[in-house]
């Protein structure tokens, strides 16, 4: 959350004073209770990256959906009593993030040494590694065990930030044509992928409308990714032998791409995010087509 606060500097030289801006960025914290169940798992995980995306945390968001997916199965499975629930909890101040999850149940996880040849186990040691903190706060009853990430600083996608986000994403596509990304061009492309991602993501999942300013940007950023995807999709399918299933439906999501592409901007802020959802689909639908042709690679 960010509070902007107005201040007026003393006058010099019979000059009136000059209003300044002191931006203020609070901490955000949320938290989720979930039954104990296996759907929760991935209902945790989703929730977890949709707080993130909301608050403009593009950055680890791979490692960090792993986090989440271990604590909250190790809290459904050994860590909360029947009928009883867990809660998600996060919090976000700057560039650190903590998560954690939080259960009724009884012990305290140990991060344990696996033999190679075992299939379980090593879920504590992947949230180690992945993590830059870890640990755990014992309660009465209960405990939280917890993950600490410095994800850099917030892109945000519903306030400010989002003017300079954009201009970074038109910096990476600028240039990046059918001839593929090579190069710099390769490392700009592979640095903005999971922001138009997450950006795509968060706002089909927005269930408020969001401000004109949001729209009008997104908008823009979606228009250039897909500019870059399209014209990469038919030529990743052109080279692909025998083509198949795999490459008619990927030129059928660039045919319906360009279709919403052509689409003229509708009156009214309902109308626009209207618009701008469908594009927005469309860099979801292409982004998997063409992770799926090349492997993952941009």
């Amino acid at each position: 959350m960010t509070f902007l606060l107005f201040a007026n500097s003393d006058m010099v030289h019979g000059v009136s004073p000059v209003k300044k801006v002191v931006r203020f960025v609070m901490p955000q914290s949320r938290q989720h209770r979930f039954p104990r169940a296996r759907s929760s798992v991935g209902a945790a995980r989703a929730l977890a990256v949709r707080w993130l995306a909301d608050w403009g945390y593009v950055e680890r968001l791979e490692d960090i959906r792993l986090c989440v997916s271990e604590l909250a199965a190790n809290a459904v499975l050994h860590g909360v009593p029947p009928g009883r629930e867990f809660s998600l909890e996060a919090d976000a101040d700057g560039p650190l993030l903590r998560i954690g999850v939080r259960d009724s149940g009884g012990g305290l996880p140990e991060v344990a040494q696996v033999d190679v040849d075992m299939c379980s186990g090593r879920g504590l040691r992947l949230v180690t590694a992945l993590a830059d903190d870890f640990g755990v706060t014992a309660h009465c009853p209960g405990k939280t065990v917890w993950v600490a990430f410095k994800a850099g600083c917030p892109r945000s996608l519903v306030n400010e930030g989002i003017e300079g986000a954009s201009r970074r994403q038109s910096v990476a596509w600028r240039g990046v044509g059918a001839a593929g990304a090579h190069g710099s061009e390769g490392e700009a492309v592979r640095s903005v992928t999971p922001m138009v991602r997450a950006a795509a993501s968060w706002f089909l999942a927005q269930q408020a409308l969001p401000r004109h300013q949001t729209v009008k940007l997104l908008d823009g950023d979606f228009r250039a990714h897909l500019a870059f995807l399209m014209p990469q999709i038919e030529r990743l399918v052109a080279e692909a032998p025998g083509g198949g299933v795999r490459a008619t439906l990927a030129l059928a999501g660039v045919e319906e791409a360009r279709r919403r592409l052509a689409v003229a901007e509708r009156p009214g802020l309902r109308g626009e995010v209207e618009r701008v959802r469908w594009l927005a689909r469309s860099v979801m639908v292409l982004r998997d087509h063409h992770d799926a042709l090349t492997g993952g690679s941009p």
